[in-house]
């Protein structure tokens, strides 16, 4: 009887043995980012990552509105491990889904070129500049964010992205008298006008305002040569510009391939996307305006 039980034992661990094994070998070697403005194409830009891991990123490309959706509605089940977004309106919609939290500690010695905020549970990972763009020529340029209340006018190709420079004009009239940001705004809309966009073989001439990475994706003004970059309010309280962000979806299924991804990244101090995207802690970032993102999102 006792040998009986000793050879069931064996068996049972032997089966038990195997399972394990199955386990590890079919472990996934792969972490998901969900993105709005990576496409499964720049996973190429990841390849240093895989080289040295063996992981493989794949990207899912997704409006902010549709990465939503698929996190309120599989929760936990989420295929998703990563969420990268290009900017903090987006990370307003999205704050309200469950994100890993990262230990103070863990943040600030493992990812000090991230920048944790919303309670560690989002990473800036960059900043996106709001910028002025022309063609040099004699006329008179505006300098600061103000002179295009004034004078100046100007065009932008998108105006839903200005919603983060309006948040941060807001919070800095906050003091100000009952009514400024509204009169603020009020002159800032007047001097718009149409954006042209131009063609294929011939660009907008235009004084332009918009966000830096546009000259960087819009194909029409990349082949627009010739058009000089200022950042206005340098000699000022700094340039204002929007924020690129990483979370980590909680209970991801591929957690530990996410977090080796982020130390990755940190390592290289630079974010593998089809453009540069400008870090914190670059001599770039030298004249930003030092607005807290939490006072940013709390004005949008």
């Amino acid at each position: 009887m006792m040998r009986l039980l000793i050879y069931i034992f064996i068996f049972i661990s032997f089966l038990s043995s195997c399972g394990l094994e199955t386990a590890k070998t079919g472990k996934n070697m792969e972490v998901i980012i969900a993105s709005n403005f990576l496409f499964p194409q720049d996973a190429r830009y990841y390849k240093g990552f895989k080289k040295r891991t063996g992981i493989r990123v794949k990207i899912v490309h997704l409006t902010s509105d549709s990465i939503n959706k698929h996190l309120l509605k599989f929760g936990y089940n989420s295929e998703f491990d990563l969420v990268f977004v290009n900017s903090l309106k987006d990370v307003k919609s999205l704050q309200n889904n469950k994100y890993h939290q990262f230990e103070y500690k863990f943040a600030k010695s493992e990812l000090n070129s991230f920048k944790p905020i919303l309670k560690n549970r989002w990473l800036v990972s960059g900043i996106d500049p709001y910028v002025f763009s022309y063609f040099p020529d004699s006329t008179e340029r505006p300098k600061t964010y103000k002179d295009l209340t004034n004078n100046f006018l100007y065009a932008t190709p998108n105006d839903d992205e200005l919603d983060v420079f309006l948040a941060q004009i807001k919070y800095h009239l906050r003091k100000n008298k009952k009514g400024s940001f509204k009169k603020w705004k009020a002159n800032f809309v007047k001097n718009q006008v149409i954006y042209d966009s131009g063609t294929d073989s011939s660009s907008s001439h235009q004084f332009l305002f918009h966000k830096a990475s546009l000259l960087k994706t819009d194909s029409t003004l990349m082949n627009s040569k010739g058009r000089t970059i200022y950042f206005p309010n340098q000699t000022k309280k700094g340039f204002y510009a929007d924020r690129y962000a990483i979370a980590v979806v909680e209970q991801a299924k591929n957690f530990d391939n996410a977090k080796q991804l982020l130390r990755f990244i940190n390592k290289c101090e630079k974010i593998p996307a089809p453009f540069e995207i400008i870090q914190l802690n670059s001599t770039k970032a030298k004249h930003l305006n030092k607005l807290s993102e939490e006072s940013i999102l709390d004005n949008l």
